[in-house]
């Protein structure tokens, strides 16, 4: 089927089926662009053209939240259809290389990230002590009050000690979705829509996870009951935690 639309009051096209899909995947045509093709008697928002055209047709169900929609209605891209709600999020997710249908993710169990916490806390303690030494001598040639030393030491090392940390969960989450740890125990880190985490919101995520943990880890218990096994610091940050 040949399709035109209008773009700035000039006619476009013709475009065949996929031709349009692609056009409407890149934003070039919207739900109120005016289009027609020869089965139509007047020029139509393309919202409305394509639900006209559903009716009686082939359905399919959306790799991404699991409805069915009309074939018309949706986008289809290498065997993949995605309904026009999860078309940003279908976008962003060829970007970024991430894989399609994502709405099934099962939660990483609780036990896993325990797990995978204990061990990414005990790299990072060995590095943590070695940096606290270091600083520790520094400090030591610099000022001659032992006491004062001592305080400055330790503060300087407690703040590198959770930068240190922050940077490694932002940089592991950005790039492999999964910590050393947490790549053992085949769980990592995503989004709510299954994207990648950039750097700071992985680095932020750690300082969430300290926040929540003040009172008596009050926020981290919440992961035990909530439903995608999320705490505080996951629907503060829109992350989960699923199997690999």
């Amino acid at each position: 089927m040949e399709w035109y639309f209008e773009d700035n009051g000039e006619r476009q096209g013709p475009l065949d089926d996929a031709g349009l899909e692609q056009a409407v995947a890149e934003g070039t045509v919207t739900a109120e662009t005016l289009v027609w093709n020869a089965t139509m008697s007047d020029w139509t928002a393309y919202g409305q053209a394509t639900a006209s055209v559903a009716i009686g047709q082939a359905h399919q169900v959306c790799d991404e939240c699991g409805e069915s929609f009309g074939e018309y209605e949706m986008l289809a891209y290498e065997g993949s259809h995605v309904c026009a709600g999860c078309k940003p999020v279908f976008l962003q997710k060829l970007r970024q290389g991430v894989e399609i249908g994502t709405a099934d993710m099962e939660p990483g169990s609780m036990g896993r990230r325990l797990v995978a916490q204990w061990v990414d806390g005990f790299l990072l303690q060995v590095a943590a002590t070695a940096i606290q030494f270091v600083v520790a001598l520094l400090i030591g040639r610099i000022l001659v009050n032992n006491d004062m030393n001592i305080i400055i030491a330790s503060v300087v090392g407690l703040l590198l000690s959770y930068g240190l940390s922050a940077s490694y969960e932002g940089y592991f989450y950005s790039t492999s979705g999964s910590t050393p740890g947490k790549s053992l125990l085949k769980v990592k880190v995503v989004r709510s829509d299954g994207s990648t985490l950039t750097f700071w919101r992985g680095f932020g995520r750690f300082f969430a996870r300290v926040l929540v943990a003040l009172p008596l880890g009050a926020g981290l218990w919440m992961a035990f009951f909530d439903e995608y096994r999320r705490g505080w610091h996951d629907r503060m940050c829109d992350t989960r935690v699923v199997k690999i």
